[in-house]
């Protein structure tokens, strides 16, 4: 369980995290903005 405590890691991770949840709202907007795209 060291990698938890390493900072370049949690760095690293928290960042991921970030990219994930933004992805996920572009898709959720595309999704509301332009449901006739997404079969």
């Amino acid at each position: 369980m060291g990698t938890l405590t390493n900072p370049v890691t949690m760095k690293l991770f928290f960042t991921k995290l970030t990219l994930n949840r933004a992805n996920s709202r572009k898709k959720v907007l595309a999704i509301i903005v332009r449901p006739e795209t997404h079969s």
